[in-house]
């Protein structure tokens, strides 16, 4: 019951981890680095996979069993690297960027690799699975887009003139919390990308640093530190 506890708080602190790395950018920012981040990105799927499928060979696994092995070595986790950056306030540097850069476009091409692993080794149209996959990604940010230039702004300057305590900072986790879940249902990604994105699109409004002051203090007092303790009790075990 306890571990169940920590493990769900330890998601939300996460998911606020990511929303204030998003929060602290500029979609500008990012846009010039995206060569580096793509670049980067595709590499540190394309070695691990690689290098994974290698050593399953050489231990005498099957050919799906060599390949699962590879993918799994595929995926990453980018918040420490997140969180060591913000600590250093290096984020918004080169190495920054392009590490967080790289880090959505390493989330987005090891599910298109384990979508298409996972329908061409089973049966019916391998090819429609994997387009369908590839345009649930598309729709999710066509939508997050969307939702953050359009309607956002909209709503941000209605809440927060409203006589109520934190108003702002409580729609902020709400936006987070959906945007996190409609990664995972729509997108078919990780939730911490959503709440990436849903930290881009607050960082355009003029309250971005009324944000940051509501939430630094709710984040780095209770949910993160649960967060690492949650990695490292899952590193013990």
């Amino acid at each position: 019951m306890l571990d169940t506890i920590i493990t769900e708080l330890g998601e939300l602190g996460v998911l606020l981890l990511m929303f204030l790395a998003g929060l602290e950018l500029h979609l500008s920012d990012l846009a010039r680095s995206s060569r580096v981040s793509a670049l980067s990105g595709i590499l540190g799927v394309i070695f691990p996979v690689s290098l994974g499928w290698l050593a399953g060979n050489l231990y005498g696994m099957s050919a799906q069993q060599a390949m699962f092995l590879g993918l799994a070595l595929g995926a990453t986790s980018v918040s420490i690297a997140a969180q060591t950056m913000m600590e250093l306030m290096v984020l918004r540097s080169r190495v920054g960027l392009g590490m967080l850069g790289a880090a959505v476009f390493d989330d987005v091409f090891t599910i298109l690799l384990l979508s298409s692993f996972i329908a061409l080794s089973g049966s019916g149209n391998g090819t429609l699975q994997i387009m369908w996959v590839i345009a649930r990604m598309l729709i999710f940010f066509l939508l997050a887009v969307l939702f953050g230039l359009k309607i956002l702004p909209y709503l941000t300057h209605l809440i927060a003139p409203l006589p109520i305590s934190q108003g702002l900072v409580t729609l902020a986790i709400v936006i987070m919390l959906v945007f996190g879940l409609t990664s995972e249902l729509v997108g078919g990604m990780a939730s911490i990308t959503g709440a990436f994105i849903a930290g881009l699109m607050f960082a355009r409004t003029p309250e971005k640093t009324h944000l940051e002051n509501g939430l630094h203090g709710l984040s780095y007092s209770f949910f993160v530190p649960i967060f690492f303790i949650s990695v490292v009790d899952c590193a013990s075990t």
